[in-house]
């Protein structure tokens, strides 16, 4: 474990966390900067960088971990909707380089994440892109 992740000191018991879940694999705990109330944060145990670090098999568990928070929370009536996100990699704007999914409870109207549009390909273009990743896999 790096010393100097923030979730692997919350982990450790050495930074305080509004914990919500916790397993001997996973654990959930409030967002400290929310995005909408109920922000959720589901993190592993051990120290993964990112979704190109995790193991398949843990990346499995955690989502069963993931759908078991949101079922929660939406019994709360925190939100209306829901949205998953998790971050790659600087440029993908991950800020913590340990493994993160954020459940962010969402209600009509809230602006609260936006996503902006890109101009969009032309059908070739399309074609192109699905093609190029398609063989990648």
């Amino acid at each position: 474990m790096p010393s100097d992740c923030v979730f692997c000191k919350i982990v450790e018991g050495k930074l305080p966390c509004y914990k919500i879940y916790e397993n001997k694999n996973f654990l959930a705990f409030l967002d400290v900067n929310p995005l909408h109330i109920g922000h959720v944060l589901v993190i592993t145990k051990k120290h993964f960088k990112d979704m190109f670090d995790i193991p398949k098999k843990q990346l499995s568990k955690i989502m069963s971990v993931i759908k078991k928070i949101m079922v929660g929370l939406d019994k709360t009536g925190f939100g209306e909707g829901y949205t998953l996100l998790q971050s790659n990699r600087h440029t993908g704007n991950q800020d913590i380089f340990h493994i993160h999914f954020h459940i962010i409870p969402r209600k009509k109207g809230d602006h609260c994440i936006s996503f902006k549009k890109i101009e969009k390909p032309s059908e070739q273009q399309m074609q192109e892109i699905a093609n190029k990743i398609k063989n990648s896999l």
